[in-house]
């Protein structure tokens, strides 16, 4: 993964796989790095190394809301996104597009 320069980036589902992983590496590479997930526990090795944790469980609504309203305000609008979580159940995301869209994209995977 190459990102030019060094970048505040948000990493979610950073608490195992591969949202961990990514935010490891983008920490190694000396980027700004805000990790979010479920279980802020599980990233206080990450925090140690440098990263921001934030509580988000992504098949919340409220929860996704405020975590990318908080990058928003805090990082600005250039902040990177790196999804570590989108692995989740598709039907568990359905509240992020409208209806159309949500066929769409179940459409699309076969």
């Amino acid at each position: 993964m190459t990102i030019p320069a060094q970048q505040v980036v948000l990493v979610t589902g950073a608490s195992s796989g591969i949202g961990k992983a990514t935010a490891e590496r983008l920490l190694a590479d000396g980027h700004t790095v805000y990790v979010a997930a479920r279980c802020v526990d599980r990233m206080r090795d990450l925090e140690t190394r440098g990263a921001t944790a934030l509580k988000m469980d992504i098949t919340r609504e409220d929860e996704v809301t405020a975590v990318i309203a908080r990058a928003l305000r805090v990082l600005g609008p250039r902040t990177r996104y790196a999804a570590g979580s989108l692995a989740r159940p598709l039907l568990a995301l359905r509240w992020l597009l409208p209806d159309r869209a949500f066929v769409r994209l179940i459409r699309s995977q076969f």
